[in-house]
């Protein structure tokens, strides 16, 4: 039963906001919990369902519609299908896969440097904190395609091109810059 888990099939990204929003102290946790029954703990602790974060649906809008019914799943209301605007950013402008090229140098450059930083884990937790809000604001928007667009070709691009010619503050800083002027722009502290 244990080899039945695939943990690329797991979002650890949304987990971890889920637990930082349900008071967990050290949300990170949940990365170094490698198998399927500590996973099951550590959500069930906190009052969340490995089942949320497994095998999740599409997210394009309309994966995400086929996804919902074929498994009929109850909304938990917590929004836990939503969650990274940069995920969403290359997904719904480019139809990449979660695990695209763009998307492991981000996460990398996260866990690598971002993190390493003075305040790095407090602001990566903030940015779980307002990430899904983004998603839904420019979900809703009568022009969320060309935003997802925008946010793919003034964002993700330039940062991957920082990231890959060694020039870290620089992406770190523009992506800072970015997200804090989405979260102006929509209202979110």
């Amino acid at each position: 039963m244990a080899g039945d888990f695939d943990r690329k099939k797991f979002d650890y990204d949304a987990a971890m906001a889920q637990l930082y929003d349900s008071g967990c102290r050290d949300p990170e946790e949940v990365y170094d919990t490698l198998t399927e029954k500590g996973l099951k703990s550590l959500l069930g602790d906190y009052g969340l369902k490995f089942e949320d974060f497994y095998d999740r649906p599409p997210r394009d809008r309309r994966g995400r519609e086929q996804w919902e019914m074929e498994h009929e799943q109850e909304d938990s209301g917590s929004g836990s299908d939503e969650g990274c605007f940069l995920t969403s950013a290359c997904v719904n402008a480019r139809n990449l896969p979660d695990d695209c090229y763009e998307l492991t140098v981000l996460r990398n450059f996260r866990d690598s440097y971002v993190r390493q930083l003075p305040g790095g884990e407090k602001e990566t937790r903030h940015y779980y904190r307002t990430a899904p809000e983004i998603v839904r604001h420019i979900d809703s928007s009568d022009d969320a395609s060309s935003r997802w667009e925008s946010i793919y070709s003034e964002l993700i691009l330039p940062c991957v091109e920082d990231i890959g010619s060694g020039r870290f503050e620089q992406a770190y800083l523009r992506y800072r810059q970015y997200v804090l002027s989405l979260e102006e722009a929509f209202g979110i502290s």
